[in-house]
């Protein structure tokens, strides 16, 4: 049973420092490729067009989709920030909640620092997989709508977009910090 009162922590002093850049870095990422998405897709927002001329004759065009453009990257923006709403909202639950039953403050920071850690690795892991799969995406679709560098540059997108996902997958997968073994619990009752 808790008791106590709720010990004031803010979420950036309960959160692991490299996990809440990572979380932000993935939030950026996922900025950034859904803003180029939609900037760059055709005019039916799912699609990537490239054209050389000005619509006269010996204009060439290339078009390819899927694309991430409006049509797919809002969606997926709107899921990524309900997920960041939702772990802010966590954070601040795990930073303001009541003190568990302890004499030792190492191991309520040590909770404090875990529930954190749990929050901000589900939250990173989601935005790194969503924005791998957009990236991927991308990659995929630029060989056929362009030519020239832009080959080169959808194969670098497609490996940088698989990087991204798996690196999704191992912050998803990534230990929660240890409560101190030699704490002793106070008794219930």
């Amino acid at each position: 049973m808790r008791s106590g009162t709720p010990a004031p922590h803010l979420e950036t002093t309960v959160a692991a420092a490299r996990l809440l850049q990572l979380a932000t870095g993935a939030a950026v990422l996922a900025a950034v490729t859904v803003t180029t998405g939609g900037l760059l897709a055709g005019p039916d927002g799912r699609s990537l067009t490239y054209t050389i001329g000005n619509g006269g004759e010996g204009t060439r065009s290339w078009s390819s989709s899927p694309f991430p453009g409006w049509s797919y990257g809002r969606p997926a923006a709107i899921g990524m920030l309900l997920v960041l709403a939702v772990a802010l909202a966590t954070l601040r639950v795990v930073a303001t909640r009541p003190a568990v039953a302890t004499r030792d403050d190492r191991v309520e920071s040590a909770l404090r620092r875990a529930s954190a850690h749990r929050v901000l690795r589900a939250v990173t892991g989601a935005l790194l997989f969503d924005t791998g799969r957009l990236v991927f995406t991308t990659g995929t679709a630029m060989p056929d709508a362009a030519p020239g560098p832009f080959r080169a540059l959808g194969l670098v997108l497609v490996v940088v977009g698989v990087v991204v996902v798996l690196a999704g997958v191992v912050v998803g997968c990534l230990r929660a910090p240890d409560v101190p073994a030699d704490a002793r619990p106070l008794p219930v009752g």
